[in-house]
């Protein structure tokens, strides 16, 4: 189809020349010209479908959009998805101590295993019923993205659950992309290999990939750590470092024929945690995991005017984490036998089956809707804990012998009590939107601008164990000439709360709340652009986020008492002359806060209301700027710079015994230094034939 467009181009440009053409049919040729490499363009990179499930320009798009090509991430040397997320304005990537993944901060909101940020693989959810989106991020196979689309947003009123914070779409590879064979050695005893087979016949298809990539990482110096703090002098592993061994295996398959379509991924990942689970230095952390999903689909046009996707799918997960919780030192003080370190195990699987059932309508050449219905079913159907030490938190009896909370076993045992409760969850909702283009549905509009379209949408979702949410949407898109484009775009969404928030049972420290509801987010955005040239745009974004019913950990107890708010300024400007020459520079000013106003009291009864604070672990300051050009027919050069601000602690305050207030001296909750801003300096040369 798209060589069958190039050839007309090509008869319409010979055409201009013939002088037996007349003016007015010139004129109607320099048109279509103008308007199939539109077209072309669009098809190259600037059309998206993640903001109404429905192909469109991404300037149109009625959500603040960013886009990374396959050639992008090429050209940029990134070796995992942390690397490629992280030039997108507004992003946020870090590591985080206790467990080896990565945390996507976005709009400066983020939080352990990425809670509020939905996770997609060709239209697929990927999150997990007991912990969100773990793992997905550090063990993506980077090279089989063909395409990221990425709302920064909400979402929910399409994409349902975790589409609070943003929305991350990514487009694999398929048949038409050609079969491959690569492998690689880096340092820090890094390897990699990958292998990928397409194939096709008539109207069959077939897309194999396989993946792997191990390595012992960078470990880092810890100068001090938790144990450092809560323990005498000798009785931690630090000064020491910290551990960054990692491996993951991948596996994808894609089959389609005609208007059906099979998909298939399997996960296999090996890592460590940098420190305990604890926060202490320790080095006999074993995290494996494996995820799986499967979805088949039809797709059709029904009529020209209707088109129908139906799919269904099943997600696997299986997490198996051996926890070193405190060295053998450290253990020493609770009693342990020499060399006998404080250790944990826990196992834990969960199944998803679903369905999803949408129309693409075209009611009128001014409107197009999209409507569907859902519907799925989660369970957790394994939560074991193995342990050396009463983890319970209440006296156990094992054998007839008595053991108090944090007392050694003698071996590891399973703990008597089940420290989550097993369950089912069912899902079920719908959701319809509409997009109409006003400057179709009355012409005459046309003298004030070139587009002005509006997007409504809502979607009703219910959760049998934290009951239903409502999630409107809507959004104005305004373009008064070819050169300009304003967005002003709302949004509510939502998270349901995890097993993990509403089971976990029988633990020292932490229990669960079968009464937890979802967590809501609102936000409101306004965008101004202008395509200064035709290879040049810039895009200046204001927002202001609000979540309310934010889940969190109160005493010990999971609770619907947070309120969050984030307010900031996007700027970007990207330069494009073609596929081997582009840059951008974006940067983003932001400031999270929490709004709670909680008490805390002291033994002596003072109370004190905590002000807005600061929720600290965020920059308030990023940028990033990036060159790619062709330095020949056979060499492609790419710099990249990662500008992360300095990052406040956490605001929040405490009551804090002292030498002159036994009962307590209110200060903040953590007194260290800020984190100091630091540079990311990247440069890739490629050479290829």
């Amino acid at each position: 189809m798209k060589s069958f467009r190039i050839l007309i181009v090509l008869v319409m440009a010979a055409a201009i020349g013939l002088p037996a053409y007349a003016e007015v049919q010139s004129e109607k040729t320099r048109e279509a010209l103008r308007q199939e490499f539109e077209w072309l363009r669009a098809e190259a990179a600037a059309t998206v479908t993640i903001a109404t499930k429905t192909k469109m320009n991404i300037d149109d798009a009625p959500s603040i959009v960013s886009v990374i090509t396959e050639e992008q991430i090429k050209n940029s040397g990134a070796k995992n998805l942390s690397e490629v997320l992280r030039q997108v304005s507004g992003f946020h990537i870090n590591s985080y101590s206790a467990f080896p993944d990565t945390k996507v901060g976005i709009r400066g909101l983020s939080e352990e295993v990425n809670p509020g940020v939905k996770i997609m693989v060709n239209g697929h959810s990927v999150e997990n019923v007991l912990n969100d989106n773990s793992g997905y991020v550090p063990s993506f196979p980077i090279g089989l993205i063909k395409k990221i689309e990425i709302i920064r947003g909400p979402g929910s009123a399409l994409y349902g659950n975790e589409a609070m914070n943003g929305v991350i779409s990514i487009i694999t590879k398929d048949a038409k992309d050609p079969s491959a064979i690569s492998a690689g050695y880096g340092s820090f005893g890094t390897y990699s290999g990958t292998g990928q087979l397409s194939y096709s016949k008539d109207d069959l298809n077939l897309f194999l990939f396989a993946d792997h990539i191990s390595g012992d990482g960078d470990p880092q110096l810890i100068g001090k750590d938790a144990a450092s703090v809560m323990f005498p002098p000798g009785f931690g592993n630090a000064p020491g470092y910290s551990n960054e061994e990692s491996g993951y295996d991948n596996v994808f398959a894609k089959l389609s024929y005609k208007d059906f379509r099979l998909t298939a991924s399997y996960v296999k990942a090996k890592a460590e945690n940098p420190v305990g689970i604890t926060g202490t230095l320790t080095d006999k952390n074993d995290v494996r995991y494996e995820k799986a999903f499967a979805e088949a689909a039809f797709e059709r046009a029904l009529t020209e005017k209707i088109r129908l996707n139906v799919k269904a799918y099943y997600d696997y997960d299986y997490d198996d984490f051996s926890y070193e919780m405190f060295g053998a030192r450290t253990s020493s003080l609770f009693g342990f036998p020499k060399g006998e370190s404080v250790f944990a195990r826990i196992r834990t699987k969960t199944d998803k089956f679903g369905a999803d059932i949408m129309t693409d309508i075209d009611v009128a050449d001014s409107l197009k809707m999209v409507a569907g219905v859902m519907s799925e079913y989660s369970m957790l159907y394994v939560a074991k804990t193995d342990a050396n030490i009463n983890l319970t938190g209440q006296t156990i009896s094992l054998d007839g012998i008595p053991y108090m909370p944090m007392q050694y076993l003698g071996a590891m045992r399973e703990q008597p009590y089940e420290t989550m409760e097993t369950g089912t969850r069912a899902v079920y909702a719908g959701y319809v939107q509409g997009t109409w283009n006003i400057m179709k549905a009355f012409p005459s509009f046309e003298n004030i601008g070139k587009n002005l379209t509006l997007t409504a949408g809502v979607r009703d979702d219910y959760y049998s164990d934290s009951g239903g949410t409502v999630n409107p949407r809507m959004g104005i898109v305004y373009a008064p000439n070819d050169r300009l484009f304003f967005k002003l775009l709302y949004g509510q969404a939502f998270r349901a709360p995890v097993y993990i928030q509403m089971n976990v049972k029988n633990n020292a420290t932490i229990f669960g709340n079968p009464d937890l509801k979802p967590e809501i987010v609102k936000t409101s955005e306004i965008q101004a652009g202008v395509n200064l040239t035709d290879r040049i745009t810039a895009t200046l974004n204001f927002f202001n986020v609000r979540k309310e019913d934010a889940i969190v950990l109160y005493k010990g107890h999971y609770e619907n008492r947070g309120e969050i708010e984030s307010q900031g300024v996007e700027g970007e400007i990207r330069v494009s002359f073609d596929k081997h020459k582009y840059s951008y520079f974006n940067v983003t000013f932001q400031k999270a806060k929490d709004i709670t106003h909680d008490t805390i009291t002291d033994l002596g009864g003072t109370y004190y209301a905590q002000e807005d604070f600061d929720l600290g672990s965020y920059p308030q300051v990023m940028a990033n700027l990036g060159v790619n050009s062709d330095i020949s027919r056979y060499i492609n050069a790419n710099v990249s710079v990662n500008y992360i601000g300095s990052m406040e602690r956490i605001g929040k305050m405490q009551f804090t015994a002292s030498e002159t207030d036994p009962d307590g001296t209110v200060q903040k909750t953590d007194l260290r230094d800020p984190v100091n801003s630091y540079a990311l300096f990247n440069m890739s040369l490629i050479f290829h034939n």
